[in-house]
This record gives C-alpha cells, structure tokens and sequence, in this order.
C-alpha cells in the first residue's frame, strides 16, 4: 500500500525484499507426471511379459506355481494355477496362449 501512495505519513518508498532459499522452494512447481506412456507395441500380442512366480511352501493348496502371462498392448492379464512347475507344462500354456492370440480376430 505505501508503495501505490495509498498510505499518508510514512517515508517507506519502493523497497526492494530480497527472497530467502525457502521462498525459493515455496515457490517452485512440481512436475507433471506423463499421463500417457510411451509404448511401442501398436497391436495385442506383439510383446508379452510372462512370469513364473513360485510361492512358498506349506501353502496350503495343491499347486506348486503360478504363470502370469500379460500382453503389453492392452495390458490383458492370464493367470494360470501350475501343479507342477517342469518346464513342459509352462510351455505347453505358452503354446496355448500363442495359438490362441494368433487365431483370435482383434
């Protein structure tokens, strides 16, 4: 206000403030996070990621893993439940997804 003129009687003009490093950090904006990720798979099942999680032991249940299969393109889930974790029943549920993403109309 003194320095618009709008107060009589004081003699404070123009002062100049300096701004202190926590001003500084007041002040700053954060970053806006990408609302969209940068892929570069442009049709489903052009890149899967698969993972064999094995849980551990005394469970409680009848299997010994679990198979996650999920399709980069439209971030589609497949769970499957393994009794046995020998590498010819993994890829036999590979197989099955492969054939049936290739024979599936998108």
């Amino acid at each position: 206000m003194v320095d618009r003129g709008l107060v009589c009687g004081m003699l404070l003009r123009q002062r100049q403030l300096g701004t202190c490093d926590a001003c500084h950090i007041g002040k700053q904006k954060k970053k806006h996070h990408r609302k969209k990720i940068d892929r570069e798979t442009k049709v489903p099942n052009q890149m899967v990621y698969i993972d064999l999680l094995i849980p551990s032991k005394g469970n409680g249940t009848r299997f010994e893993a679990v198979l996650v299969i999920m399709d980069g393109y439209s971030r589609f889930v497949t769970v499957h439940m393994l009794t046995s974790k020998s590498s010819t029943v993994v890829n036999r549920h590979i197989k099955e997804y492969v054939f049936v993403g290739r024979t599936a109309s998108w």
